[in-house]
């Protein structure tokens, strides 16, 4: 696995259905509206996951880190797994 962020750096916020870049205001993402498919409440809780994805994979490196040994339940291959797919390796 590489460490080369190929993401806009976190932190992330929400502002109504966009996911913005902290640091500058940039816009990352829109959460479409479709009112049948994708209600208000869907869409907020979509954004809110979405601008979170930074924290997570930092997170998850972290774990990977500094616990190389780490394998209950395959808790280390799972968070190797996530981190790969977060990269866009898997």
């Amino acid at each position: 696995m590489t460490n080369e962020t190929k993401h806009t750096p976190g932190p992330w916020i929400v502002k109504n259905e966009l996911i913005l870049s902290e640091i500058n205001r940039s816009v990352i993402a829109d959460v479409l509206h479709d009112a049948d498919i994708n209600p208000l409440n869907n869409r907020k809780a979509h954004a809110r996951l979405i601008a979170a994805a930074p924290y997570l994979l930092q997170t998850l490196e972290r774990i990977a880190l500094h616990a190389p040994s780490l394998d209950v339940q395959g808790i280390r291959e799972a968070c190797d797994e996530a981190i790969a797919k977060a990269r866009g390796e898997a």
